[in-house]
């Protein structure tokens, strides 16, 4: 179908829906895709718009390998950045065939994605590497995010420090502290940890070793406030965010985000609104 005018005749779509397109994230993308024939045209004649691709829940889990490796055939071999966050069906295979096919990607990020391999991974980045450095002299890999990939080691980690050596590149994962595992590491936002140099040893770990909170990352004492999305929650974060009226347990931020337009008001949670759950208020 055509865009139709306000007069019900076919027109071109307003010249400001193409300048939006670069800032849509994928999912509307592909909704916008189907409106209409010239902003179908658009999208698809346009390898810029998927140069950065960043794929993420709840869009993530209905990506399958074909699906990826198309998706990435439309930046052209130009791809840039990719993100595939808790993609649970993606492959080694198909991320080597992604990073075969686009020799320019410096930023890489695969957090969650629960099939692919450490050794697939590190592979992965020593190719990355060999290509900047056979094809674009000044192009380095400056971003590589694995965190929760499967039988993730030390061995795995000192391998990646050595392949990325000169590269300047951020690497999210580290060995943790306190447990001595390659976790995301993070620091206490409080300023009255950060303010000595034994509240920031002390403070500083994995999300195994030191709860913290979803919203605002500083530690919390014991197992934090309720939460609907099963986040730790600090009671300061707790109190401002948007609760369910029937539980009254508290939704971060994250977890709204996945509930597509304006929520309904009264808000009910997930577990609230299922009809085949116990209410978790419901006390057996």
């Amino acid at each position: 179908m055509e865009c139709s005018s306000s007069h019900g005749s076919a027109s071109e779509p307003h010249a400001a829906l193409f300048f939006v397109l670069g800032y849509l994230p994928l999912r509307e993308i592909f909704a916008a895709q189907r409106t209409c024939r010239s902003l179908r045209d658009a999208i698809a004649g346009d390898d810029l718009l998927w140069r950065g691709l960043r794929v993420e829940p709840p869009l993530s889990r209905k990506l399958t390998d074909g699906a990826l490796i198309e998706v990435a055939s439309r930046a052209k071999g130009r791809l840039t950045s990719l993100s595939l966050v808790d993609c649970w069906l993606i492959t080694d295979a198909a991320l080597r065939r992604v990073v075969d096919g686009n020799p320019c990607i410096v930023k890489i990020n695969v957090p969650g994605c629960s099939r692919l391999t450490a050794d697939g991974v590190v592979n992965l980045v020593h190719i990355m590497v060999d290509q900047k450095k056979e094809k674009e002299k000044k192009k380095r890999v400056v971003e590589v995010g694995i965190n929760g990939i499967p039988g993730l080691g030390k061995e795995h980690l000192h391998a990646l420090n050595t392949i990325l050596a000169g590269e300047e590149c951020s690497l999210d994962v580290q060995v943790c502290p306190k447990c001595d595992d390659v976790r995301v590491v993070t620091q206490c936002t409080r300023e009255s940890c950060r303010a000595t140099s034994v509240g920031q040893a002390v403070c500083r770990g994995c999300n195994f070793c030191i709860a913290r909170c979803a919203e605002c990352g500083g530690c919390v004492d014991g197992s934090g406030e309720d939460s609907a999305c099963f986040h730790t929650l600090c009671l300061n974060c707790w109190l401002r965010l948007t609760k369910c009226s029937l539980c009254n347990r508290a939704v971060c931020s994250a977890h709204l985000l996945t509930h597509p337009g304006d929520l309904p008001s009264p808000f009910t949670c997930d577990d609230c609104s299922d009809p085949f759950s116990p209410p978790p208020y419901f006390d057996l």
